[in-house]
């Protein structure tokens, strides 16, 4: 039934814009006030509206101001969060490089943390970037991505896992 769908979606936008006003309202409350995390969840969820409303380039940029200001007193969701979020929207924009970095900033900090759970989810980002570039010509994007990487990140990324996934398999057989 099509019968009151326009204003149904018409009172959807509207109801996700008044929301995206009050999330605007609560990051510049929290930047006032000096709390850097209030203001990262705050930029987050305005992402996440902007997702809603359509505009992913709006999103990318809210996720990646997220991203900037969590502070490293976070829990590991906090800091992971806007960086798997930013790398969903990178995937939908046809960004796979950046995509690709975002994914692995989530690996290396479920590294760091030895989060198994994040791993597999940043594993799963990352199958989702290979596929696209194909294996055999993923290797080129993965070394630009990881140049992207801050230094103290790098070594945390587990590289030949996502460059071969094979390569669990014949490490775990060994």
């Amino acid at each position: 039934m099509r019968f009151g769908r326009e204003k149904n979606e018409q009172r959807r936008k509207k109801d996700l814009e008044g929301s995206l006003e009050a999330l605007r309202r609560e990051a510049a409350e929290a930047q006032e006030s000096g709390d850097a995390l209030a203001e990262a969840i705050a930029y987050n969820n305005i992402g996440t509206v902007q997702c809603d409303l359509k505009d992913f380039e709006a999103a990318l940029e809210s996720y990646l101001k997220s991203a900037a200001l969590v502070p490293e007193t976070a829990t590991l969701d906090e800091k992971i969060t806007p960086w798997g979020n930013a790398a969903a929207v990178a995937r939908r924009v046809d960004q796979w490089v950046e995509a690709t970095a975002y994914s692995l900033r989530v690996d290396a900090l479920a590294t760091m943390a030895g989060d198994a759970e994040q791993q597999e989810v940043a594993t799963m980002m990352m199958a989702l970037v290979r596929k696209q570039f194909g294996k055999k010509n993923f290797a080129e994007p993965l070394d630009a991505a990881m140049a992207m990487l801050p230094e103290e990140l790098r070594p945390h990324v587990r590289r030949d896992l996502h460059a071969d996934p094979t390569f669990r398999k014949d490490a775990e057989a060994k």
